[in-house]
């Protein structure tokens, strides 16, 4: 087993830090989480780590995951380690990438913000956009499922789009799979959306499609 390499995270994701762990053959260590009397997050990691450390754990939409993330990082490197790098499957305000309401907070570049100034790495699988990915500046590293997911899916004729923001996603999974696409026009209006269809692409009664 590694000694130069540790997994941390925590006692509600262990079967994703013992899995990595066991996966790269180094150790894992589950950081302590308390609540203060006032509500207040405190994180205890683990001490005398290693150089290098892999935090698993996912973002969810409540703030305390990405806050707990970001303490485990501080506690890491305040015991020894240098490079701290994110394993995170899951990472919630992606969808957030841009600004549509006057005076909205882009959520998910905020978070990717924090996120980058809080590790050298982050990992992550399927990032929802092409400007959520550009805000981490290069630290993030996305893994794409799509060969194993469309695996099987032959008897699709057409791959579609639901929007723009897909069309990417849409590209890939037609060459993988040797299909045209679509791409569908979605619109936004006094918080409804709406959704074209090109029906000069293709035919729901005739072909197979694939949303992606």
């Amino acid at each position: 087993m590694r000694n130069d390499l540790f997994v941390l995270g925590f006692s509600d994701e262990h079967r994703l830090v013992e899995q990595i762990a066991s996966d790269l053959e180094v150790g894992s260590k589950l950081a302590e989480q308390r609540t203060f009397a006032a509500g207040e997050l405190q994180i205890i990691g683990p001490s005398a780590l290693p150089s290098t450390v892999i935090i698993a754990t996912n973002i969810h939409a409540r703030p305390e995951s990405l806050w707990r993330a970001c303490f485990l990082s501080t506690s890491a490197r305040s015991e020894g380690a240098t490079h701290v790098h994110l394993i995170c499957p899951w990472i919630a305000y992606g969808r957030q990438d841009r600004v549509v309401t006057p005076g909205e907070a882009p959520g998910g570049l905020l978070v990717a913000h924090w996120l980058r100034e809080a590790f050298d790495t982050i990992t992550t699988f399927d990032a929802h956009s092409a400007k959520f990915i550009d805000a981490f500046q290069g630290k993030l590293r996305n893994v794409h499922g799509s060969p194993l997911l469309f695996d099987g899916l032959r008897e699709a004729t057409i791959v579609v789009a639901p929007d723009e923001g897909a069309r990417d996603r849409a590209t890939e999974a037609g060459k993988l799979l040797q299909l045209p696409i679509a791409v569908m026009k979605k619109t936004r209006s006094s918080g409804h959306v709406s959704v074209e269809i090109p029906s000069e692409a293709f035919d729901w009664n005739k072909q197979v499609p694939l949303l992606v």
